[in-house]
């Protein structure tokens, strides 16, 4: 079985690739509403700042503290405005990318060998097409949704971190280094796992078809007792890999969950002593909270992303196996 998921991308890029103008404007607006989301906590610290100033009157605070707010609400109107686009540009995309996949699937099946046909159950066969567009669809929402913003929004929070003090940046790139190699490497080894399982998936499809579609010539020759084992055995395997599959997540969520809380932690501990030397604002305590925020949102989607990938993959592999 092959595990690069290069066959699969190249595949998807062949479709995608027929609707380039929906394509660029998806990501052209996904891209600036995450900028935009990733300046606005440098509006918030201002506002704390000002707020938390006492060498000022309280109408020039109040002044300027409307002024950034409106600066915010701005802000985010362009940030709406921008998703809607995306969105807009993506609906269209994607069901036409999807369409393309079956039909192609179809037409290159359709030509295939008689022995072909009798080597495979048609239930297995018509679950990988379906697969093939679903995957598409995964993968897709996944990088306009989790990867882009990934790659826009840290090189920007690591920027301002630097910015503020170069302890803090060097903290949270350490801290981020770490975190994606092991993700890496963890989402690299189970893909083994995924491809498996969508494999037995798309076996217990095809047995569970046969049965059915075969259900009385059982009848005819008493063949409850032999066609039920054959359904549970394959049954019990899917749900062995299942088990496993779902067990390793788990064990990673609770590890991911336990370096957010020494990221945040710490890079709060790191502010209150810089706060201490005079370095630190009150804002920063606001700036740092917010990234925080906004990594956690990021890198657990990225994790859970990074997995899902993978899954989608493995189950439009076997498809572009045949396409290959």
């Amino acid at each position: 079985m092959n595990y690069s998921i290069k066959p699969v991308l190249r595949v998807f890029w062949q479709h995608a690739r027929k609707y380039k103008l929906a394509l660029f404007f998806a990501m052209f607006f996904q891209i600036g509403e995450r900028v935009i989301d990733t300046i606005v906590p440098l509006y918030i610290k201002q506002l704390f700042d000002i707020i938390a100033s006492t060498g000022l009157s309280s109408d020039i605070v109040m002044h300027k503290a409307l002024l950034l707010l409106g600066t915010l609400a701005i802000l985010f109107c362009v940030a709406w405005v921008s998703r809607r686009a995306s969105q807009i540009a993506n609906i269209y995309l994607q069901p036409h990318v999807m369409t393309s996949l079956v039909h192609s699937a179809f037409v290159y099946l359709e030509g295939h060998s008689y022995k072909f046909f009798t080597n495979n159950f048609a239930g297995s066969l018509v679950r990988r097409i379906n697969r093939l567009a679903r995957s598409f669809e995964i993968i897709a929402d996944q990088i306009l949704f989790v990867y882009t913003p990934f790659f826009i929004r840290f090189p920007i929070i690591i920027f301002v971190l630097y910015r503020r003090h170069w302890f803090l940046g060097t903290v949270f790139i350490v801290w981020l280094f770490l975190f994606l190699v092991a993700q890496y490497v963890v989402t690299r080894w189970k893909q083994k796992y995924n491809i498996m399982l969508a494999a037995k998936d798309s076996e217990t499809t095809g047995v569970l078809s046969d049965s059915i579609s075969n259900i009385t010539t059982v009848h005819s020759f008493a063949g409850e007792k032999k066609e039920n084992a054959l359904v549970d055995a394959v049954i019990a395997g899917l749900q062995k890999l299942r088990l496993r599959t779902w067990y390793i997540d788990e064990v990673v969520g609770a590890v991911q969950g336990l370096l957010f809380i020494i990221l945040e932690v710490g890079l709060l501990y790191i502010t209150i002593r810089l706060w201490k030397s005079g370095v630190a604002t009150v804002g920063d305590f606001a700036l740092v909270q917010v990234y925080v925020i906004q990594s956690f949102e990021s890198v657990w989607s990225l994790g859970q992303t990074m997995r899902k990938s993978y899954e989608a993959i493995a189950d439009a592999q076997e498809m572009v196996d045949i396409l290959n």
